[in-house]
């Protein structure tokens, strides 16, 4: 189910060019990773990364889309400097997470980028259902090509052990952290359904924001500019108390 008040829009191509880059001696990279949605649904993908081809290009997306030729061509560009591959799991356990997704096609165009000598991260979100499969995606990885293999977990836990999917209000199944998965919410001491966040002020130390420190900013598809990805939530109709 698609959030209520989620505004779904592109970043238009216009208002990325209205962007003074050529006064920007600094910018350096550009990522496109699409917080509430994935970078390779912009029509017009083509010409952003185009347009952006003094800088490296960092993309991460669950690669579902485009075909294999485009695939190859992106693998060619120079401009590309890493594309990040969102795998889940491997045939069997992929797509309970990353739903109306295919493996199989996702894998084809990994190769495909790969094989036409782009530098590619594979990064795997470790839940219950795939977590034995672990060390079968590190070979895996290294066979087909893969610069590294990346896993991590999520943080749809914070207030309960399991995170509910629905399709048109019907509810499918229940994914559930990994057994190694330590919360932040564990570390504060908080129960289950607990919003742990009010403890944190407990104790709290100096606060240093990560983006702050790697001299970044997030640019949200409406246009506006805020320090960070968290803060672009809000626009996006994420209610923060």
């Amino acid at each position: 189910n698609i959030q209520k008040d989620l505004k779904l829009a592109h970043l238009p191509l216009d208002t990325i060019k209205k962007l003074p880059i050529g006064k920007m001696k600094n910018l350096k990279n550009i990522n496109f990773i699409g917080c509430f949605g994935d970078p390779l649904m912009h029509p017009q993908l083509d010409e952003i990364i185009e347009f952006f081809h003094r800088q490296k290009i960092h993309i991460s997306t669950n690669a579902s889309l485009r075909n294999v030729e485009w695939w190859n061509d992106l693998g060619k560009n120079t401009t590309i400097d890493s594309v990040v591959f969102c795998i889940d799991g491997l045939a069997d356990t992929h797509e309970i997470y990353r739903r109306k997704t295919s493996y199989e096609k996702v894998m084809a165009n990994a190769q495909s980028f790969i094989q036409a000598g782009g530098k590619a991260t594979w990064q795997f979100i470790v839940f219950k259902h795939n977590e034995h499969q672990i060390q079968e995606a590190k070979k895996l990885s290294k066979d087909l090509g893969f610069a590294k293999i990346d896993f991590m977990y999520s943080d749809r836990f914070d207030v309960d052990n399991k995170f509910a999917v629905y399709e048109n209000n019907e509810h499918l199944y229940d994914l559930e952290k990994s057994k190694d998965q330590v919360l932040l919410r564990d570390k504060l001491g908080a129960e289950p359904g607990d919003k742990y966040w009010k403890k944190m002020n407990d104790n709290k130390g100096e606060i240093s924001c990560v983006w702050s420190l790697a001299k970044k900013l997030y640019i949200h598809s409406d246009g506006l500019v805020y320090p960070c990805c968290m803060l672009g939530g809000i626009s996006a109709g994420k209610e923060i108390e």
